[in-house]
Formats: structure tokens, C-alpha cells, sequence
């Protein structure tokens, strides 16, 4: 296939695949469904260090407006400078509050975001001894950089 060709298949996608917006707003949407969804409080769906999908139904958990990590807001700790920094504190509104920190790398995403974008310190996880480390480590070492 042709380089040239390639290149057209990308920005065909690029333009036609538009992350999910709330019209009301225009902010991220986890995805076009998830307003749908049954709201639940996170904090009852987590007891102790164990994920929650330990406690409750895997397939019950997808039916509720939670999330295990925040993919938008690792996203914008990848590519900070294609977001505004309205967009960076709308999303940290929006998906912090709804996250269950049920994946390993949640943590430490959450927390460097929070770094790079003046948030206060998240909170210290529940996630076991590994999870703290990584929370540790991506706090310590954002604020080094900010130091410099």
C-alpha cells in the first residue's frame, strides 16, 4: 500500500473519529452511552484494597456509572498540549469523582495528572503496598521536575 495512501486513511479517521462530547456542555464523555448508565456512589462499591469486581458482579459493575481508570485523563497526561486547561479541569471534575481506581496503573496516571495540572494531592490509594509506590513515585518525581 502506498505511503501516500496511508497518510489519507489516517486524517480520513482523524476527522471522522471524534471523541464523545456532552452537548449540553461540551465536555469529554467517557463515551456516548455512559450518562445512560445507573449512578452509584464509588465509595460503596470499594471495601479495603481489593477490587471491586472481587465484591460485586463484573457484568453488574459495566451497568454502573463508574469507571476503573480515567483514560481521558491519562491521555492528557500524554499529550497535555492538545488540551486547554479548561478541558484538563472539566475532565478532572468529571471522571476523578467516578473512578474506582480498580486498575494498576490508575494511581499513578491520577496522580501525575494532578501533578502537571496544580490539582491538590490525590488522595494516598487503597490499592495495596505496589499502588502507593506508584502513586509515591509519579508525585515525587513531577514535583522534582517542577522544582527545577
Amino acid at each position: 500500500m502506498p505511503k501516500i495512501y496511508k497518510i489519507y486513511q489516517h486524517r480520513y479517521c482523524y476527522y471522522r473519529i471524534q471523541p464523545p462530547r456532552d452537548p449540553a456542555n461540551d465536555r469529554y464523555r467517557q463515551d456516548d452511552t455512559f450518562h445512560l448508565l445507573e449512578r452509584v456512589d464509588p465509595a460503596e462499591l470499594k471495601s479495603g484494597d481489593e477490587a471491586s469486581y472481587h465484591q460485586f458482579c463484573f457484568d453488574r459493575l459495566q451497568r454502573y456509572q463508574v469507571i476503573k481508570q480515567a483514560d481521558t485523563l491519562f491521555l492528557m497526561t500524554r499529550l497535555p498540549e492538545q488540551f486547554a486547561e479548561e478541558e484538563k479541569l472539566a475532565a478532572w471534575e468529571d471522571f476523578e469523582p467516578l473512578c474506582i481506581h480498580d486498575s494498576t496503573l490508575s494511581f499513578a496516571s491520577h496522580a501525575l495528572f494532578a501533578a502537571q495540572n496544580g490539582r491538590k494531592r490525590p488522595p494516598i490509594p487503597t490499592g495495596g503496598r505496589r499502588s502507593i509506590w506508584i502513586w509515591r513515585r509519579s508525585w515525587v518525581t513531577q514535583a522534582r521536575k517542577d522544582s527545577t
